[in-house]
């Protein structure tokens, strides 16, 4: 029986318009009438998730900033933060590259002003939060990433800290990139939130599309990869669901309110 849906976001439940599936409050609405319980796992901030989803957002699951901060409703329920010497370190070795940094804290999207548009378009489809200063040493937040904004594909960011320990880098879209924790990830998260409810691997349908998402289709049973997922992501995950652009998560969990989710999806 399963208890527990989480979802990616952008190429996954959105389409490539950045819109939610027409069908999507009449089938998070069902599945709650039935007892199982739908949340998301992204790198977008908990604040822009919760006003996204604002009608549904006290009974959701908020696995947010890639697994930094776990909300169930309005309740942050688990932090797993940088150091404050790390994120000092990470924001030294970026700042010569003159490319738009985000330190993804508690409270909001740390950022320095930038004039140009495109950037603050970029930046207001995942950060509804964004607390602008004139220096980042002004910060004063927990902060659980420092994503990076890379227009040009070419930051050679993985050999900016290949001698830090405690960092990892992560692409989360074709021109962002996260710098964390090495600790932490959605599938870590994932995983602490099932351990503590008591949900078993088997309990639980994941939907992924991107290298952000590899852990937390790796620790679940039905991992279901988007038709236009990345090739690593369609490699590990047990099943493959439409595109984000046909609905393909509201295709598979309408079979599986229809009761027929056995028979198309089985293991």
């Amino acid at each position: 029986m399963i208890k527990l849906v989480i979802c990616d976001m952008d190429g996954t439940l959105l389409n490539d318009d950045k819109k939610l599936p027409v069908q999507f409050d009449s089938v998070v609405s069902q599945l709650k009438d039935v007892g199982i319980k739908f949340g998301i796992g992204s790198g977008r901030q908990f604040q822009s998730l919760s006003s996204l989803f604002e009608k549904h957002a006290k009974d959701f699951v908020f696995i947010s900033d890639n697994g930094t901060f776990v909300y169930d409703g309005h309740t942050l329920v688990a932090s797993n933060t940088m150091s404050e010497s790390d994120t000092k370190v990470v924001i030294e070795r970026l700042s010569p590259y003159d490319v738009p940094l985000i330190m993804s804290g508690q409270e909001g999207a740390h950022q320095l002003y930038f004039e140009d548009s495109k950037i603050n378009e970029e930046l207001a489809h995942y950060y509804s939060k964004k607390i602008e200063h004139d220096s980042y040493d002004e910060v004063n937040d927990l902060i659980g990433k420092v994503a990076v904004l890379d227009f040009s594909e070419s930051l050679p960011i993985a050999d900016l800290f290949d001698d830090m320990n405690d960092v990892t880098i992560v692409r989360s879209g074709p021109i962002w990139w996260d710098v964390m924790s090495t600790t932490v990830n959605k599938g870590e998260s994932l995983k602490q939130y099932m351990a503590y409810h008591d949900i078993k691997p088997s309990e639980v349908i994941v939907f992924g599309d991107y290298m952000n998402d590899y852990e937390m289709l790796s620790v679940v049973d039905y991992s279901f990869a988007m038709e236009n997922a990345v090739t690593e992501i369609k490699e590990i995950a047990n099943f493959m669901a439409p595109s984000n652009n046909d609905e393909g998560v509201m295709k598979v969990l309408n079979d599986l309110l229809d009761g027929t989710f056995e028979d198309k999806w089985k293991l």
